[in-house]
């Protein structure tokens, strides 16, 4: 397989270990491009101490984009929630794949077009909460997230313009911290934004205005961490 991208591990609470990654067969023809590409699942079921061989996740190639590293994760009921950006001529738009968690199959759905051809240089996150799995992602230089769990839930516009590589943390009230770099690109950083929302979406908390950029750079190549700790609040790395 050619490899390209990263690899994704995503673990539920019996067991089930799933490690994830989107390569294109060896056997691809020459010009086929990402159309060919997958994503293929090697799963666990004794907590990683013993792996099936690996398998595509679906019969059909989905077209993956080569340079985005996928995001796999599980909530506690044991349902497995994967997304990657799409690479099927038609454009970069986000995917989703999901399972019961006891199987290698999955079903893949859109998530939100991007109708581009071009690399956009994002990333994307996901976070198991009480309440489903929450994704965060960027389409049009702009951070998105969504409730995956909720099959009818629509994509939420968290950012402005000019917004990258997202990252999430939430309390125990449900407040969710979103974090965003500003500005970043090919070979330069950018500033560090985050915005709180509560658990109906209403706004507690956004960026500091007064704060001066030098204190919240992401360096270049890089990106935040969010992080909740108990009796502290919330914490940034960048």
């Amino acid at each position: 397989m050619y490899l390209d991208g990263g690899c994704t591990v995503a673990a539920d609470l019996v067991g089930n270990v799933h490690a994830m990654w989107h390569a294109a067969p060896l056997d691809t023809l020459p010009g086929t491009g990402e159309k060919a590409r997958t994503v293929y699942v090697a799963t666990s079921h004794d907590e990683g101490q013993t792996f099936a061989a690996e398998a595509p996740s679906t019969a059909a190639s989905p077209g993956v984009f080569g340079c985005y590293s996928m995001r796999a994760s599980a909530i506690p009921g044991g349902e497995i929630f994967a997304i990657y950006r799409s690479a099927d001529g038609q454009g970069r738009g986000m995917k989703v794949m999901r399972s019961s968690g006891q199987t290698q199959t999955f079903t893949h759905a859109e998530l939100q077009p991007w109708p581009i051809n071009t690399c956009p240089m994002s990333s994307s996150f996901l976070m198991p909460t009480p309440h489903g799995m929450l994704a965060t992602w960027e389409t049009e230089s702009t951070i998105w997230m969504t409730n995956l769990s909720e099959r009818s839930g629509k994509p939420t516009k968290i950012s402005a313009k000019d917004a990258k590589h997202p990252s999430l943390a939430q309390n125990e009230l449900c407040d969710t911290l979103i974090t965003q770099a500003i500005g970043t690109g090919w070979q330069r950083g950018g500033t560090l934004a985050w915005v709180v929302q509560d658990a109906s979406g209403k706004i507690l908390e956004q960026t500091d205005a007064s704060l001066r950029k030098s204190e919240l750079q992401v360096p270049v190549w890089s990106y935040s961490a969010a992080a909740y700790v108990k009796g502290q609040g919330f914490v940034l790395v960048h």
